[in-house]
């Protein structure tokens, strides 16, 4: 193996025992040429690392503000969509009490309709038996259906009086 050809070797005839580095030289080639232009490229390739490294270490600091922000978004997003859900809870809640109080107020309406017919009727009752020159079984059974009817303004009383409480209780 040629010596002259070894990229570089120890000179033991130096004093400070040192490497001396040689770039061999082969016909055709000019090695300060080639030195030159490896450094250059070295040179670029160290200011395009640089500007990578910069491009990135911007993009991360992008990429984590971005990051944040989504956080954030999704953290006002969960509030929305939970004061959504609360508001449409109370909706609901809002037309079943609505619900309920019609009903009940038609309950009660149809309930004073049944005591204004009782009332007519004991009226109508009362002025046979003011008038009770017929027949004192007629008059008997004029008393047994005024007995009726109060047995029948007892009870509707009550059912009157629970739905006024059922009233109060949703509020209506």
């Amino acid at each position: 193996m040629n010596i002259h050809l070894e990229p570089e070797f120890y000179d033991a005839t130096y004093k400070q025992h040192s490497y001396v580095n040689t770039i061999s030289t082969i016909e055709g080639f000019e090695t300060d040429k080639i030195t030159e232009q490896t450094y250059d490229d070295l040179n670029n390739d160290i200011k395009m690392n640089s500007k990578y490294s910069l491009c990135n270490l911007k993009n991360n600091l992008k990429c984590a503000e971005m990051n944040n922000e989504v956080k954030n978004q999704q953290t006002v997003f969960n509030a929305n969509l939970d004061a959504k859900n609360k508001a449409y809870i109370d909706l609901n809640r809002c037309k079943t009490k609505i619900t309920s109080c019609t009903l009940l107020y038609n309950d009660i309406n149809r309930k004073t309709n049944e005591f204004n017919n009782i009332y007519e009727r004991i009226n109508e009752l009362d002025n046979n038996l003011n008038l009770c020159t017929i027949k004192k079984s007629d008059c008997k059974k004029i008393k047994k259906s005024i007995s009726e009817v109060q047995r029948q303004i007892a009870k509707f009383e009550k059912e009157l009086k629970e739905l006024k409480e059922r009233a109060s209780q949703n509020r209506c």
